[in-house]
């Protein structure tokens, strides 16, 4: 008689107390067992537990070519053994919050559900229900499709300006990532993002969620200046004394959720505690965590990058031993010397690399500017009805002028943008009655960006033609 963990473990007691029946098999996860064991002392006397491990990789493939053949006998459905050693990776690598032979199983038989007729079920079917289930892009899993570097490297230059160092760490793991080199007892990346407010940090971790799921919303983003108190580690791990399951699983296992594969952004590490850089450790050298529900939680198939200002005011300073000319090798060697007085050197040893961003130039503030101002462009309240708006040259030397700080980056371009620029196009918007289908104009008078309408030029009627008498 088989008994699951849902069943009611005083029933179990009850039934095998009464005699009424000869042997039970049940099963549950370790820990809800051994919490019902510690619960009712009697119950060892009659349970015997059997502790069943994850079998290791060369295992699950005997499982799985032993249920294969079996399936193929009943259902006239083979699975190759391509599809097999295919399924193993993909799940291994990129499904770390699940365990093997059961999601290696579930792929194959997703696989052979949306497959029509008897034909055997190949890699290729097996790379497209994977990327179909995950939306990990092809490009990345299948060996048959190359990976173009150079374009990945264009995706990520042109929307991550004057930050050439992070653009090279995100083609990097990209292509640890393809190469199948990653070590898989330890998340694909762990990035450390150093440097000043607003040059681009948090964008980057959004642009690798953007590539691998085309959705910046699949980023997983946790701020650690909200774990910086005394109870940090338990609010963010799991209090194991906590009163409901929500408390004793922690913040981090929550926002996990059942993420198979993604980016785990942790902004301002700085200004978490210490034993949450404790927890963190764990994290990254094991690629796992046990939170205070005493679940195993995985990590290994996310890239995992922090944040960090601490050290930001060195491009603030105009002495440190550095002349008014100060060199960007010397800058980030004093910046990471800053960086060392504020963590540990074995918790920044466990990252790794420590990714330098930098101050954002005029140049690079222009390129952004006539960015934002084509992104502005394409909002829905103007292309949706069809608004032309022109936009003067001397609009975007403006925003350079009074966009541009050398301590704020491109955070500080935007908010002049939205609050010189916008609001004053939304005003004039709704303010005139614009019609869909007309034109305006951005310009500069007076010292602010001045909005004003474009009058199309009125065409008067062509007069009739003159006729000549003679052909009459």
């Amino acid at each position: 008689m088989l008994f699951r963990s849902s069943l009611d473990w005083e029933s179990l007691l009850r039934r095998l107390c009464s005699g009424g029946a000869r042997s039970f098999l049940a099963e549950g996860e370790t820990r809800a067992v051994q919490n019902m064991l510690d619960f009712t002392p009697d119950l060892p006397e009659w349970l015997v537990p059997v502790t069943v491990d994850e079998p290791t990789v060369p295992r699950t493939r005997e499982i799985l070519a032993l249920w294969s053949a079996d399936q193929a006998a009943r259902t006239s459905r083979p699975f190759t053994a391509a599809a097999q050693r295919t399924a193993i990776d993909l799940t291994g690598r990129f499904i770390g919050n699940l365990h093997f032979p059961r999601k290696a199983l579930d792929l194959l038989r997703q696989t052979r559900a949306l497959r029509q007729g008897d034909e055997p079920v190949t890699q290729r079917d097996v790379i497209a229900r994977f990327c179909e289930m995950t939306r990990v892009p092809a490009s990345l899993v299948d060996p048959e499709i190359e990976l173009d570097i150079a374009a990945i490297r264009g995706f990520v230059a042109d929307r991550l300006l004057g930050q050439d160092e992070a653009a090279d760490a995100v083609v990097r793991v990209v292509a640890l990532i393809k190469s199948n080199l990653a070590d898989t007892r330890r998340p694909f990346g762990v990035f450390l993002f150093v440097g000043p407010t607003g040059v681009g940090k948090t964008h980057t971790a959004q642009l690798l969620a953007e590539y691998f799921f085309g959705d910046r919303g699949r980023l997983i983003r946790i701020n650690l200046s909200d774990f910086a108190g005394g109870d940090g580690h338990t609010l963010l791990f799991g209090n194991p004394a906590g009163h409901s399951a929500e408390l004793r699983r922690g913040a981090l296992t929550r926002r996990l959720g059942n993420a198979p594969f993604g980016v785990l952004l942790l902004d301002e590490l700085e200004k978490a505690g210490r034993a949450v850089h404790d927890g963190l450790l764990q994290l990254v050298d094991e690629g796992k965590f046990i939170n205070g529900n005493g679940e195993v939680v995985s990590v290994r198939s996310l890239i995992v990058i922090a944040t960090s200002n601490a050290g930001a005011e060195v491009y603030r300073e105009t002495g440190v031993g550095f002349s008014d000319t100060r060199d960007t090798r010397s800058l980030d060697a004093e910046l990471d010397r800053r960086v060392l007085a504020v963590f540990r050197f074995e918790f920044l040893n466990r990252f790794d690399r420590v990714v330098h961003f930098h101050p954002l130039t005029r140049a690079t503030i222009r390129a952004i500017a006539q960015r934002e101002l084509t992104m502005l462009l394409s909002r829905e309240g103007l292309a949706g009805r069809e608004v032309t708006v022109e936009v003067d040259a001397d609009v975007l030397d403006w925003l350079v002028a009074h966009g541009w700080h050398p301590h704020f980056g491109a955070r500080f371009l935007r908010r002049e943008m939205e609050r010189n620029l916008v609001g004053p196009l939304a005003m004039f918007i709704v303010g005139h009655r614009v019609k869909d289908g007309e034109r305006l104009a951005l310009g500069v008078r007076g010292g602010k960006i001045d909005v004003r309408r474009v009058e199309l030029p009125v065409i008067a009627p062509s007069a009739p033609a003159p006729v000549d008498e003679d052909l009459q």
